[in-house]
């Protein structure tokens, strides 16, 4: 038998496990003949490293019955490891909700590559990271090793974070009308300004109003965050609102020689299940954009009813998104390089909150886009089922 350096097989989802755990130089391979001898070889390695770190892990069969258990674990949730080893995971374990790790271990199961979820123990949160252990061919399965972080200073950060910009947002909120106010009186009482002092008003006002939508989005984002935002779902006609929508943006489409176009189905769209005001700043926000970044051609809104949900298109003929911009265009913040122009100045929050607000009523929001062509969003929402006592 020859004795080089045991490994796990290594890729994108399967994470060597000796490799995070130990030095390069460290790590080592068995080569032997018999299957069974290298096995029990590689788990007397793995027992060895996990039984000292000071790190929360813990190791389990493909069964979820644990077989090792860190002195870092053992620490934290105080406990010997001999009280646990032996026993599934998912239920001996003092975390909750149970059903997050039965949830986890369920999808670890189907897609064998690594997966987490949160989870709390003793008021505390944490990250359970569920990666593969496999043997060197990666075919074989031999358990999953799990790590346990804790995302209490982390948590508590971001709340910082969340808090800070509410406060700063209701302080601006108060000036900022009062200056939209001041404005309102010259545009509409001063008849002494010139041509170019109405320019001037013109652009003070228009900037006044971005700064009014972007303390509106912070107060949103700070709700969402914080899991505030009231929804009230109810039968809605999606088609209502989608008319409403290209209207109110119709004039300023118009005045930029932009057609708008909504496109409604030879056949009755079933209504949806959504709220109202959700659901309609989510449309105003992607037909805005459209209006914004477009400099001629069309946008089209489109409704279709695809069976198990009401789907609505918005497209346009503008620049188009990059291809790695579009899998990062629904986060906090985030901003195409054409925008940076005065006329599409924008908080980078819309997108985001228009993602968060779908999701929260059970929805999907998707892009597909090409730079040179044009744009699409797809938002789906589920149907209102019928209720048999209407």
């Amino acid at each position: 038998m020859v004795l080089k350096v045991i490994y796990f097989c290594y890729d994108s989802n399967n994470v060597s496990i000796l490799s995070q755990l130990l030095p390069h130089e460290q790590t080592t391979q068995v080569v032997e003949s018999n299957p069974e001898n290298s096995y029990q070889l590689q788990a007397l390695r793995l027992r060895a490293v996990i039984k000292h770190l000071t790190d929360p892990i813990f190791a389990v069969e493909p069964d979820g019955t644990i077989f090792f258990f860190s002195e870092g674990a053992s620490g934290l949730l105080n406990v010997t490891p001999s009280k646990v080893e032996g026993r599934k995971f998912t239920i001996v374990l003092p975390f909750s909700p149970k059903e997050n790790l039965q949830n986890m271990f369920t999808e670890f199961l189907d897609k064998r590559s690594r997966v987490h979820t949160e989870i709390t123990y003793d008021n505390r949160p944490f990250m359970a990271v569920m990666t593969p252990l496999k043997d060197s061919t990666g075919d074989k399965l031999l358990g999953g090793l799990i790590e346990l972080k804790d995302l209490s200073e982390q948590k508590r950060l971001a709340k910082m974070q969340i808090d800070f910009v509410s406060i700063i947002s209701h302080e601006l909120r108060t000036p900022i009308s009062n200056v939209k106010g001041y404005l309102d009186v010259l545009k509409n009482e001063a008849t002494y300004l010139t041509s170019e002092h109405k320019t001037f008003l013109e652009r003070a006002y228009a900037s006044n109003e971005r700064q009014e939508q972007t303390v509106e989005r912070l107060l949103d984002l700070s709700d969402v965050e914080q899991g505030n935002i009231e929804v009230n779902l109810q039968k809605l006609n999606l088609d209502t609102i989608l008319r409403e929508v290209v209207k109110i943006w119709h004039p300023e489409a118009h005045a930029k020689g932009i057609k708008t176009k909504f496109l409604y189905p030879k056949f009755s769209v079933p209504p949806v299940y959504a709220d109202e005001q959700l659901t309609y700043r989510v449309f105003h926000n992607l037909v805005g954009n459209a209006v914004k970044y477009t400099t001629s051609g069309t946008i089209v809104v489109k409704l279709v009813d695809e069976q198990t949900h009401v789907a609505a298109y918005v497209a346009d003929t503008g620049p188009g998104i990059a291809e790695d911009l579009q899998k990062k265009i629904f986060q906090k913040f985030m901003r195409g390089e054409n925008t940076l122009t005065e006329t599409t100045q924008g908080s980078g929050l819309g997108l985001y909150l228009a993602r968060r607000f779908i999701e929260i009523m059970g929805g999907t929001i998707q892009i597909k886009s090409e730079v040179g062509k044009g744009t699409a969003f797809k938002v789906t929402l589920p149907m209102y089922n019928v209720d048999p006592s209407e």
